[in-house]
């Protein structure tokens, strides 16, 4: 299967100079297409991404597109879709363009892969439990949009699911249509002088503005989920139990992630998410002791080859930053989830590698 069979066709196109941030988001919010390519003068100029816009504190609505734009490899028609998913999954990115003499015919997503993931692994033999994360973050019907937004800021998700006060499932929130709505809001009060003056801040509670619920089972497989993560235009669905308790969560990047692209055979693929571009000495810390860790595969379960993903949210509470760290260990053979919390960094990470390893000597037991 080639690059061409699967990829969005006719993307959107951008003008790097002459588009607003403001004319850009109004154009992906009513298209509903969250990474669009840029061009300058008629060339390829890099991708701008509608979560990574989101992302910022602060705004300048009238600043030009192309401050926003991310530099990324691109792909080729012909390309084989694994070796396409590969690129993808290296980039850290969620979507990539393509490029046929210097023309921009298209964008792979990450929605496109999993559309069409039954033409490329058996996705109805896996299980949502192989491959979910436990210990999932929610938000309740009564909590504020704003503690949300902190949520998935931290999760590197758009969505989050909303649970009533037995943590059964009640609904979906989608932060980041519903954050962009609000930008594009103030900023036309603004324009129109609404704003002169204090006003008082309105608290909107997540049950408020939360969509229908999907979910899926730990039996069910990951067919099943991805069938209807497309349907309902969502990146994220949760696992539910019998009485529709969320249980874990299954991500399209965690369907992504299983897709066996070759690289396992160069040894264990690290990927950190969730820090800021200046968290210079988390990122070492956690190499560090990364390497560390799998330096010792070899000897504790016999591994050569598989994932390793570490994910940062950071949390800010009286002052101080705890740190949460959900992780998923993955080979041919197993996938492994850790999670740990707390307000020292290394430590916290230091007691999720721990538990790594207790773990795979209780596996080479057996």
């Amino acid at each position: 299967m080639k690059v061409e069979d699967i990829m969005t066709t006719d993307p959107i196109v951008m003008e790097a100079e002459n588009t607003t941030l403001t004319e850009a988001m109004s154009k992906m919010r009513d298209s509903g297409i969250h990474q669009v390519p840029l061009v300058k003068n008629r060339k390829y100029s890099g991708m701008v991404y509608y979560r990574e816009i989101l992302r910022r504190r602060s705004l300048q609505m009238k600043s030009k597109i192309g401050n926003f734009a991310v530099m990324t490899p691109h792909l080729d028609e012909g390309m084989d879709v694994v070796d396409a998913i590969k690129i993808l999954r290296d980039s850290g990115l969620f979507a990539l363009p393509v490029i046929e003499k210097e023309k921009i015919t298209g964008i792979l997503s990450e929605t496109d892969i999993v559309a069409h993931i039954r033409d490329i692994i058996k996705a109805d033999s896996v299980k949502n439990v192989a491959i979910m994360s436990t210990e999932p973050v929610t938000v309740q019907e009564d909590e504020d949009l704003e503690s949300a937004t902190e949520k998935v800021r931290g999760l590197n998700e758009s969505e989050i699911p909303v649970v009533d006060k037995n943590g059964k499932l009640k609904g979906l929130l989608r932060v980041e249509e519903y954050t962009m709505n609000v930008i594009l809001a103030e900023k036309q009060k603004m324009a129109k002088g609404d704003l002169a003056g204090d006003h008082e801040k309105v608290i909107v509670k997540c049950g408020s503005v939360m969509g229908n619920p999907i979910m899926s089972t730990e039996l069910d497989s990951i067919l099943d989920s991805a069938e209807k993560m497309i349907k309902a235009h969502t990146r994220i669905i949760p696992i539910v139990d019998g009485q529709e308790k969320v249980v874990g969560i299954v991500g399209i990047s965690d369907i992504i992630d299983i897709i066996d692209t070759g690289e396992g055979k160069e040894g264990i693929l690290v990927e950190i998410s969730g820090l800021d571009s200046w968290d210079d000495d988390l990122y070492e810390v956690a190499f560090f002791l990364a390497d560390k860790f799998v330096t010792k595969l070899p000897k504790n379960g016999n591994i050569s080859h598989g994932s390793l993903r570490i994910h940062v949210a950071k949390y800010k509470t009286e002052g101080n930053v705890k740190y949460s760290i959900r992780t998923r260990l993955s080979t041919d053979h197993f996938h492994l989830n850790v999670n740990s919390y707390g307000w020292n960094f290394g430590k916290a990470l230091s007691e999720v590698f721990d538990v790594y390893e207790e773990r795979l000597r209780k596996m080479a037991v057996k």
